[in-house]
């Protein structure tokens, strides 16, 4: 049995997945994988190759465009952040609905983290073994490396983890055990329902053999509230766009490769420049070898008793370097141009209208990762409300999120506060108004007390 064995396209996407982890942690990773994202360039010299490839990548540049881009994706999304609705029995997942503590809200900045970024993150609703609250377990998207489906019922997930053990002879050393925690919907042996099952397997240490697993623990979750068994493996895959559990587009793969393809650019272009500034051979031809200079310098006069001898300096043209320089700025154009396909880029010079339709139509990867993510954490907390034996229903889903602020229409305006002067019409339609056009935050009631109260302070009176 190979529990470790791993599904064909998540083999396929973790290279993918490894890339834009390092391209978010920016230039150190980046350059610490070394000839892996900068292959070293002929003609180096034989036997110095290791030192001057050390000096080349030093002088190379790799733009931190990824990292800030998933950052300014996630506090977009911030600006309309909402959680979900819950019944009572689980509210208490606002305050910690995690293994670490996190709360709900906290929760939902990380699932957009994840899904801005590797455009994965995976939901696992548990249940504690002494038959406490249901809770979410979190996992990126490199830990789930198996899965099978049944239509749109999950039966098989496997989750690589990693278990913290204390040195038995040293109190203050810790190894990291891996192990692999299958969840499955089975059919017992001796006939029956399917049944929902857990088990964590570890390798023997005693034998070399590659697949030699052994079940560590094995788990057999309550049923539900009711008494009805859980027929599916409560696991939720967020993605950018869906809650399929096939891999999702990664919303800033674009970005990564150009910007790789600018960091590799930009080692050619600084090795250039380097060898103009201090690339110069001296040379000297026709002369004897006691004629030959020992040093060079502005105070050293080189004699030479041989009427056709010289002297001379080979040095570097860069007659490429206006070529690569403006390759550069053309790699700089398509990072921004990437980016803004994904972020926006709100600060261009450009008429109001147009930058406004422009930018709803380049938001529709953060919109698809808000609503997806969304979806998937509600998913979640049905299952969890399911466990409990309520309504899955109770979990109320947030209102879609619009990131594109409709510009005020004060001919509008005028319009709507006369309706409401003259009884026409009632004031929430005014107070949705401006809220969507982000005149204010505040709900209606909120904005009434606000209303109130400035009318109190400008002694007018309100209808």
């Amino acid at each position: 049995m190979k529990v470790d064995t791993q599904h064909r396209l998540y083999t396929a996407a973790l290279p993918y997945w490894t890339r834009l982890r390092d391209a978010i942690q920016g230039e150190d990773a980046i350059k610490e994988k070394g000839k892996e994202y900068l292959p070293m360039p002929p003609g180096l010299g034989d036997g110095i190759q290791d030192k001057q490839y050390a000096n080349y990548k030093a002088r190379a540049r790799y733009p931190e465009m990824v990292g800030p881009a998933v950052e300014g994706m996630v506090g977009l999304m911030n600006r309309k952040i909402d959680i979900p609705e819950l019944p009572e029995s689980l509210k208490y997942l606002n305050q910690e609905s995690t293994p670490d503590g996190l709360p709900l809200r906290d929760l939902v900045n990380r699932i957009w983290h994840e899904a801005s970024s590797v455009g994965r993150y995976i939901l696992f609703v548990d249940v504690p073994e002494d038959g406490g609250d249901p809770y979410i377990a979190t996992y990126p998207a490199e830990a789930v490396i198996n899965w099978r489906s049944d239509g749109d019922r999950i039966t098989l997930v496997v989750f690589y983890e990693e278990e913290d053990a204390v040195n038995p002879n040293d109190p203050f050393q810790t190894e990291a055990i891996p192990q692999w925690r299958v969840a499955s919907i089975e059919v017992p042996e001796e006939g029956g329902p399917e049944q929902y099952v857990v088990r964590i397997y570890r390798k023997d240490a005693d034998t070399k053999e590659a697949d030699a697993f052994y079940v560590h623990e094995e788990f057999f979750p309550r049923p539900m509230a009711g008494g009805e068994s859980i027929n599916y493996v409560p696991v939720v895959f967020v993605g950018s766009r869906d809650l399929l559990p096939d891999p999702d587009a990664m919303p800033l793969n674009g970005v990564a490769n150009k910007s790789l393809h600018y960091y590799r650019q930009y080692a050619d272009y600084a090795m250039q420049l380097f060898m103009c500034a201090n690339g110069t051979t001296p040379y000297v031809a026709g002369a004897t070898k006691d004629e030959s200079p020992k040093t060079i310098g502005p105070t050293v006069i080189w004699e030479f008793e041989a009427p056709d001898a010289k002297a001379g300096f080979i040095e570097v043209s860069g007659t490429g370097l206006d070529a690569q320089a403006k390759e550069l700025e053309k790699i700089q154009s398509e990072i921004a141009h990437e980016t803004v396909r994904v972020l926006g880029d709100k600060k261009a010079a450009e008429a109001a209208e147009t930058l406004r339709l422009r930018f709803q139509s380049q938001t529709a990867t953060l919109s698809s990762i808000s609503t997806a993510s969304m979806a998937g954490l509600v998913r979640a907390l049905r299952f969890a409300a399911e466990w409990k034996g309520l309504n899955p229903e109770e979990v109320k889903t947030p209102d879609p999120v619009e990131f594109i602020t409709d510009q005020p229409d004060a001919q509008l305006l005028s319009t709507l506060y006369d309706g409401m002067e003259r009884g026409y019409i009632p004031d929430d339609l005014i107070i949705n108004y401006t809220r969507k056009v982000e005149l204010h935050d505040m709900d209606a009631d909120t904005y009434r007390r606000w209303s109130a109260g400035m009318m109190a302070e400008g002694g007018g009176e309100e209808d």
